[in-house]
C-alpha cells in the first residue's frame, strides 16, 4: 500500500537507520501515493545522518512493452505515474543525483 513521503513503518525504519549510523541513506524504490488515487508513485528517498527526509525521486520513464511471449506486454503506466523532476540533492560537498532503474 503506498504511504505519503516521509510516513509508513518503511520509511520511519529507513529513517532511524540513517539517524542510528549517522549516515546518508538511498531507500527505494518504495511505492508512495501519488495525485492521481488510481496510480502510486515509484520513489526513491534519501535520508540524513539525522533520520530527517532530505530528497526525492520519483520514476520517470516507465516501462511500457509488448513482448511476444504468454504475457503479451507490461504497463507501468496503468499502476504508476511518473514523476515530473530531476533531483540533485547537495549535502556539502557531496552531490547526489537520484535515479530508479533505467532512468
Amino acid at each position: 500500500m503506498p504511504s505519503h513521503l516521509g510516513g509508513a513503518e518503511l520509511q520511519a525504519r529507513c529513517a532511524a537507520l540513517a539517524k542510528q549510523y549517522q549516515l546518508y541513506l538511498v531507500a527505494g524504490s518504495m511505492p508512495t501515493t501519488s495525485p492521481d488515487p488510481r496510480r502510486f508513485s515509484a520513489s526513491s528517498l534519501l535520508f540524513g545522518p539525522d533520520g530527517t527526509l532530505l530528497a526525492d525521486y520519483q520514476i520517470l520513464h516507465l516501462f511500457d512493452v509488448k513482448v511476444s511471449d504468454a504475457t503479451g506486454n507490461y504497463q507501468e503506466s496503468a499502476t504508476t505515474l511518473p514523476g515530473d523532476k530531476l533531483t540533485l540533492s547537495v549535502q556539502g560537498s557531496l552531490k547526489l543525483g537520484m535515479t530508479i532503474c533505467s532512468n
